[in-house]
């Protein structure tokens, strides 16, 4: 068997490493400037430029003046700053700004982008951005301009700014009228510019509102009107078809348990008479014919549970139409039963010679 190496005593002890030196040991300030690297410029070697071909000397610098190329000056030392306190070098030269880069505005996550969600030929990327979309919409909007309007729109197709321009030029062309109510009275005059939370709205010639009229307060020519002009379906009214009204008197209804009763049923077989559950052509009538000689030998037992003189309801049994199951009806157990079966027994053999 194999030794098991036992852990040394304070294994589990946490340890600090020698070489690492605390921030605060080397900082001036542990909140400010932990590591004190803000304070101080780290002296490091002069970084020299790497020099052009012009610079060069040999065959290619005196190749290159001859050529009329300008010979630039000496290389500038510059010494790597790392310390955001240090005063900035300004170059000896004017640089000229450069240019701002075009912003690019990245695709909303899922538009236009590679998509492994994609079932059925749906991308569901571009399902989730929408939705994300739509919620975003729901949290900046306030409740002030959520409308309860079931109304539907004149041009639903078209973004709302056009359907608004569109149905004011189209329903400034529509005449002027008389709004009818069902029972035929004029109740307003002018012509429709809006339909908004059920109401008609109707203004006059100078454009000024007028009314405000429920549609189900109109009649039919009205309501057939609107239909027509903001395309919706056709409604068929009753035709100002008066219901005859009537009393509707409260009713009670009492159930009451019916007394039908009969004598005791001694050869009767519930199965087959009252569900209708046979055995067959063949086996039912020795079934049958068994029952009754059977009940004939135990009538006194039978007798004794059930007196003949007792009324027996149909309460307990499936009522008709419902779904009975097939089963086997129970031998009943009575001491009384027994006893008069017992009796009748020896009395039988007494009399019988």
């Amino acid at each position: 068997m194999a030794a098991v190496a036992t852990p040394a005593r304070g294994w589990n002890k946490t340890r600090m490493d020698g070489q690492v030196q605390p921030a605060q040991a080397i900082a001036s300030d542990p909140f400010t400037d932990p590591f004190g690297d803000r304070g101080e410029v780290r002296q490091t070697a002069d970084i020299e430029l790497e020099p052009t071909e012009a610079e060069l000397g040999g065959t290619a610098g005196t190749a290159a003046a001859a050529g009329g190329v300008e010979e630039l000056p000496a290389p500038r030392h510059l010494r790597s700053v790392t310390s955001p306190a240090a005063t900035p070098i300004e170059p000896s030269f004017t640089a000229q700004p450069t240019p701002p880069a075009p912003e690019l505005t990245p695709p909303p996550p899922g538009r236009g982008m590679p998509c492994d969600r994609i079932y059925n030929d749906r991308n569901c990327c571009d399902v989730a951005a929408g939705c994300k979309a739509f919620r975003d919409q729901l949290i900046s909007d306030s409740i002030r301009t959520i409308s309860l309007d079931i109304t539907p729109r004149f041009m639903p197709d078209l973004p709302l700014a056009e359907d608004e321009a569109t149905r004011a030029d189209r329903l400034r062309l529509l005449e002027s009228r008389d709004w009818r109510n069902r029972r035929d009275e004029v109740i307003a005059t002018g012509t429709m510019t809006n339909l908004a939370n059920g109401r008609v709205v109707i203004a006059d010639e100078s454009g000024e509102e007028v009314a405000r009229i429920p549609w189900q307060e109109l009649g039919e020519d009205e309501l057939c009107y609107i239909n027509a002009y903001w395309r919706l379906p056709v409604e068929c009214p009753l035709g100002g078809e008066g219901l005859v009204a009537r009393n509707f008197l409260p009713s009670t209804f009492h159930w009451h348990a019916s007394a039908l009763c009969h004598k005791p049923l001694y050869f009767e077989e519930i199965q087959l008479e009252r569900y209708g559950h046979t055995a067959g052509p063949i086996r039912q009538p020795i079934i049958s014919g068994a029952h009754f000689f059977v009940n004939i030998a135990a009538l006194p037992y039978k007798m004794a549970i059930n007196p003949p003189h007792e009324c027996q309801y149909a309460l307990g049994y499936y009522r008709p139409g419902n779904c009975a199951p097939w089963m086997i009806q129970p031998i009943p157990l009575s001491l009384r039963g027994a006893a008069a079966q017992a009796t009748a027994v020896v009395g039988g053999f007494y009399l019988l010679p």
